[in-house]
This record gives C-alpha cells, structure tokens and sequence, in this order.
C-alpha cells in the first residue's frame, strides 16, 4: 500500500446530526494521513480530539452564487 501520509481526505459539509459517522470514518483512516473536514457545527469541532478549528469568513452572497456555475470540474 501507498504511504498514506501522501493522501488528503477531505469530507465535505460535516452537520450535527453526523458526527457519529465521522468518528466511524475516522476510524478507518489510517493515523498517518491527514484530514481535512469542513462543518458549520462547533459541536462536531469539539467532539474530535485533536481537531484544530479554521475559522474562515463566509463569501459574499454574490460570489457565492457565481462560484457553481463558473466552476466546472473534469474529476
């Protein structure tokens, strides 16, 4: 297997109701590779130890609704 250190897992939109599902996942990834999740809840933050809250503005509503459609990914 790869050296998971080299991989980035990112889980997007993290709410309340699922930070029991992240804590399975969590889990399951090895210790070494680094995650990234994104949540609106302090509540999910606080239940993962280690955690260390990025606190970011919120785009303008104007950008905001411009990014989905100027955006288009091949993934």
């Amino acid at each position: 297997m790869e050296d998971s250190s080299e991989w980035l897992l990112i889980v997007d939109n993290v709410l309340d109701g699922q930070a029991r599902l992240l804590h399975q996942l969590l889990r399951l990834v090895p210790l070494a590779t680094p995650v990234l999740f994104i949540t609106r809840s302090e509540l999910v933050v606080s239940s993962v130890t280690g955690a260390k809250p990025v606190l970011t503005d919120s785009l303008p509503d104007g950008d905001a609704r411009v990014l989905p459609t100027s955006s288009s990914c091949a993934c």
